[in-house]
């Protein structure tokens, strides 16, 4: 398989605030992963991204902020998955219907799996994917189609490449999906629909069932979720016991969410252009702690990813944009609202 190793032609701007660097690096992405295996972020490149990784999986640097590689990908390149190891990165593409895993590791691409046809709907796409924290050879796919209502197509379970038998159909539409702690279990969410379902869905060796379905806890087109310690956080802002599938809280904000399970801190990507900024709250108490101002964006901010002891990244529609601040990590002690930057302290936690 074909690898570029390149220098990064992109222009990298720095600005110090405050708040701490914000990097920006000047191409264009369509998904963003972190791998703290390598330490690197890996983005989706289209084919609009110029010759240095268009149709590629890039690579970033976070200590240099610039392009050191690329893989060839395929065609147009969009949804990333990556392994809970940091080595096993899979790519969904819109100009194909299939999907491929990588190795972040020697950067080097493998095999390519097809989705198949949904009849009459015609050939299935990657809507979401992830890798099940159980094992780095299986993914689940919520698929989709190019063209018709509902664009759903169900969610099924793949073991390299191999779909297993029980899936979810189109009609039970989920388009957003995340594993929980382990593989046994998928929570997914309907947001194409006014049903807004949310549901919590059992894996098993023979494929995926509903185990339970709650409508309207989250709503909204087009919203998004991340989980952990046994929640639920929309990009509304709406946070939902995973357990019971109750709302418990609601963040004042709303827009990409990234979540730090350690650090107890969900992180919301708000405003767009010049006013676009980054809400630190406390998840257990949904109190603000900062907000970390990122007046160089150009557009709307997306793929809000946590990378590092105190990193943030996210992309727009032309720019990778890293910001590190101390507003990042977990304070050192609870007094007041003083922060302390402790990502060393807590990778020597046992």
């Amino acid at each position: 398989m074909k690898f570029r190793l390149t220098l990064s032609l992109a222009a990298v701007c720095v600005a110090a605030s405050t708040f701490g660097q914000i990097r920006v690096v000047t191409t264009a992405a369509n998904d963003l992963v972190y791998s703290a295996l390598t330490g690197g972020i890996y983005f989706s490149a289209p084919s609009t991204a110029g010759a240095q990784t268009a149709n590629s999986i890039g690579q970033l640097d976070t200590g240099s902020g610039t392009i050191t590689g690329a893989m060839f990908a395929g065609s147009e390149p969009l949804r990333l998955a990556i392994s809970k190891n940091g080595k096993d990165l899979y790519c969904g593409f819109s100009g194909a219907s299939t999907y491929r895993r990588f190795d972040v590791t020697t950067m080097t691409a493998g095999t390519t799996y097809n989705l198949g046809s949904a009849g009459n709907d015609g050939p299935m796409f990657v809507d979401d994917m992830q890798v099940s924290p159980d094992s780095p050879d299986t993914v689940a796919i919520a698929r989709r189609n190019h063209g018709f209502s509902p664009r759903s197509e169900g969610l099924a379970v793949y073991d390299n490449g191999v779909m297993r038998t029980t899936t979810l159909n189109k009609f039970t539409e989920t388009n957003v999906i995340r594993f929980g702690d382990t593989g046994s279990t998928i929570y997914g969410f309907n947001n194409e629909t006014t049903g807004y379902e949310f549901r919590r869905i059992n894996v098993t060796a023979s494929g995926v069932t509903v185990a339970a379905s709650y409508s309207n806890v989250i709503q909204g087109f087009d919203v998004s979720f991340v989980v952990g310690n046994g929640v639920a956080i929309a990009t509304n802002g709406a946070t939902v016991d995973l357990a019971t599938g109750n709302l418990v809280g609601t963040f004042a904000a709303n827009g990409s969410v990234a979540f730090d399970t350690l650090a107890h801190r969900a992180f919301f990507l708000t405003g767009s252009g010049s006013g676009t900024s980054i809400k630190v709250f406390n998840s257990d108490t949904y109190v603000p702690i900062a907000t970390i101002p990122v007046a160089s964006a150009v557009g709307q901010g997306s793929s809000l990813i946590r990378w590092g002891a105190d990193g943030l990244a996210f992309r727009t529609p032309t720019q990778i944009i890293l910001v590190q601040s101390a507003a990042v990590p977990e304070p050192t002690t609870l007094v007041g609202l003083g922060l302390g930057v402790v990502g060393f302290l807590r990778r020597r936690r046992k």
